[in-house]
Formats: structure tokens, sequence, C-alpha cells
């Protein structure tokens, strides 16, 4: 009974664990579109561990565009650091 009170314990955990990781996910792509187009593709390159200089030269923009574009979209997603923003991405 223990055994079965525990499995029954375990269960209910991992689905409260999946149905709160869809929910994430639902929110973090709601968030996601309201950004503009370059600020979508600033993320996603931070996304994929490029700097402002490398995405700037990716993007054919000057690193300051994409300083702008970054903070812009981190006011947008309601997020303190761009680590906070790659996360929304990959929810």
């Amino acid at each position: 009974e223990e055994t079965l009170a525990r499995d029954i314990n375990l269960f209910r955990r991992a689905g409260t664990n999946r149905i709160e990781r869809a929910s994430n996910g639902v929110r973090a792509r709601r968030m996601l579109r309201h950004l503009s187009q370059r600020e979508r593709a600033v993320i996603e390159a931070l996304s994929h561990g490029r700097t402002n200089r490398e995405i700037a030269t990716l993007l054919g923009l000057s690193p300051r565009t994409v300083e702008v574009h970054r903070a812009n979209a981190l006011a947008k997603l309601d997020v303190n650091s761009s680590i906070d923003a790659v996360r929304l991405v990959f929810e």
C-alpha cells in the first residue's frame, strides 16, 4: 500500500509538472508574439549563444541597433536579463 501511495503521488506530481510546462510554453509563445521581427531575430540569435557583434553581422545591423532591439525585447517580455528572455524561447 505504501508503494502504491508513493507511485500515485509521483504520477500526480509528474502530471502537474507536465501541465505547468505546457502552460508556461503557451505563455511564452504569447509573449514572444509581441516582439517585432527584428527583436525576435535578436533573441533567437542570443539563444544560439551569439554575441551582439555576431548578431549585428548576421542581421546586417550595427551592434548599437542590436542593443536597442535587445533592450526593447526584454522590456516587452517583462524580463530583467537576456538569460530570462532566452529561457522563454526554450519554453
